[in-house]
């Protein structure tokens, strides 16, 4: 097998290094780096690679920006955060910026934030089974490990879903059981 790549690998993480100032890549990118390189025993397409990553990144991106709008509105509208409290934790956003970004001026229900509960669930099971899947890419995990915990993530969440259904239904319940009869009974 031919490794005399492998020596070269400390200049190519220099200059990601480089290129990526001010970011810290994952510690184990020298590792899936080599591993590539060993297992093709070709050069690696840094360029392909680094594309991709950013892909990847712009969809956690879109999920993150997702996840925190419905926090933002579950700590205003449920548990009634003042705007400064949401923008100091926002990064030190000032209360201004926080409401301009987030206040959309509608009332919320309280069948609304059982929605944006979900939604919110539902991002941090993506979020969860990504991590499970970078760990199962650096090797960290085999595949009987990660069907163990992504079963275990499935039966958390479609059991804290499943509570938030009824809520929801019994929420309608009420009116539908309040609806009168054509004779007004």
């Amino acid at each position: 097998m031919r490794t005399d790549h492998v020596n070269n690998i400390g200049p190519l993480l220099e200059a990601l290094d480089d290129a990526n100032e001010g970011f810290e890549p994952p510690p184990h990118l020298k590792e899936l780096i080599t591993e590539a390189l060993d297992a093709t025993a070709h050069p690696i397409d840094v360029h392909f690679m680094e594309l991709q990553r950013l892909g990847q990144l712009s969809d956690l991106e879109d999920i993150l920006a997702e996840a925190i709008e419905a926090q933002v509105r579950l700590c205003r509208n449920v548990l009634g955060a003042s705007w400064s409290e949401i923008g100091t934790n926002l990064g030190g956003m000032t209360r201004q910026a926080a409401r301009q970004r987030f206040d959309r001026n509608s009332a919320t229900t309280r069948a609304d934030l059982l929605e944006i509960r979900g939604e919110v669930l539902l991002g941090e099971l993506q979020l969860e089974l990504a991590r499970v899947k970078q760990r199962e890419a650096g090797g960290e995990l085999d595949a009987d490990e990660v069907k163990a915990i992504t079963s275990d993530l499935a039966n958390t969440y479609l059991e804290a879903l499943t509570k938030l259904a009824a809520e929801r239904n019994a929420i309608d319940e009420p009116t539908t059981s309040r609806t009168k009869t054509p004779s007004g009974k």
